[in-house]
């Protein structure tokens, strides 16, 4: 596979490194792009258009190429493969629960090969990961690779945007279907973060809006734990939960906002009523060492070889880690060398080591690409 990055600031300067991609023999049919809420997205898809590439795209948080991180910037990987590789839908939310999208996605996806592998996206800030993630699995094997995130918008929590050609969805998800008899996808999400203080049980929750912790007020509990009474200017993200499954993983989830009319906390996936969940710590380097050690791990194991990497790392991740973030992006670039892009999102959709596809916060989820000979 013919794999290259590109960056640029502007749609102008988009359309310059197209010009200079494409002035040899690179004839990629494919962009996978993640781009800044400041850029015009109509400008964006008819660059593509224009030069016959298919465009998958989401907004972003920040985004990075390789070992950089940029800023308001349209980072893009471009793929030369058989059109026949890959199918791609995008199905508008609107008025619709997370879990009826994801059904739509999978039935498409097991409808388009016999193998499939799933990268996708979703727009919308109340869309719930979990429930779109377990949507697809219901017309999919359980061991389906599934990969991917929640768009962003720089933290604005005003509207994010997934693309598929010329449409643009403010509210819904798209799925990009590899054909993995022709292209293989394999990944890994690994998060971190540390539990603090006493398991909680969640006594009422509804989706992803958490009312209750051990009987009291969830925005009370959050306050006590931050040691603040400001509501107003309360930052939802700086302490997540660890949600324990069953076979007892624990995935992580955090608070995009407070819905104050409801009582409720809003988080970025289900947090299912009866759940044990800890609060948990901000991560320091040693989290970062542990992750890229778990990267390490499932390279030498499952994906010594890679045409490709993309990468959603969690904004709150981002926060949390602040100018560590960029040593940790660099570290795993340097494990392929291949081409390396990726945006900073407000969910991501992976495999912990030893565990199946799930949606998680503060985590990253790591794929990677290969052409099969």
């Amino acid at each position: 596979m013919d794999a290259r990055a590109l960056q640029a600031d502007s749609i102008e300067e988009l359309e310059e490194a197209l010009g200079e991609l494409l002035e040899g023999d690179f004839k990629p049919t494919l962009a996978i792009v993640f781009v800044a809420i400041t850029h015009d997205l109509e400008e964006l898809s008819r660059a593509f258009a224009a030069r016959g590439i298919e465009l998958v795209a989401a907004t972003s948080s920040g985004e990075f190429v390789d070992d950089t991180v940029y800023e308001d910037a349209i980072v893009g990987l471009l793929l030369a493969l058989d059109r026949a590789s890959f199918y791609a839908r995008l199905v508008d939310g609107a008025g619709k629960p997370s879990r009826e999208v994801g059904e739509a996605l999978g039935r498409f996806a097991a409808g388009s090969c016999a193998r499939p592998g799933l990268l996708v996206f979703s727009a919308g800030l109340t869309a719930d990961g979990e429930q779109l993630v377990s949507g697809a699995l219901e017309s999919l094997p359980a061991d389906a690779p599934i990969f991917g995130g929640l768009a962003g918008d720089d933290l604005t929590l005003h509207r994010t945007s997934v693309i598929l050609g010329g449409s643009i969805c403010h509210d819904g998800a798209l799925a990009l279907v590899f054909d993995q008899d022709r292209v293989e996808l394999r990944g890994v999400a690994s998060s971190g973060w540390q539990p603090i203080g006493a398991t909680k049980i969640v006594t009422r929750s509804e989706g992803n809006l958490v009312y209750e912790f051990d009987g009291a007020p969830a925005i009370d509990v959050y306050k006590t734990i931050l040691h603040t009474t400001d509501t107003e200017n309360m930052m939802e993200t700086e302490l997540p939960l660890l949600v324990y499954r069953d076979d007892g993983s624990a995935v992580v989830r955090t608070a995009m906002m407070t819905d104050r009319e409801r009582g409720a906390l809003v988080y970025a996936g289900s947090v299912r009523q009866g759940s044990r969940v800890r609060f948990a710590s901000p991560p320091g380097f040693e989290i970062s060492e542990h992750a890229i050690g778990e990267v390490q791990e499932f390279k030498r194991r499952e994906a010594p070889a890679a045409d490709a990497v993309l990468i959603a790392s969690c904004k709150g991740r981002h926060l949390a880690l602040g100018p560590m973030v960029e040593d940790e992006i660099e570290a795993l670039h340097e494990l392929w060398e291949r081409p390396t892009v990726g945006f900073f999102s407000f969910g991501e959709i992976g495999r912990l080591t030893g565990s199946g596809t799930d949606f998680h916060n503060n985590t990253f989820s790591l794929i990677t690409l290969r052409e099969r000979e």
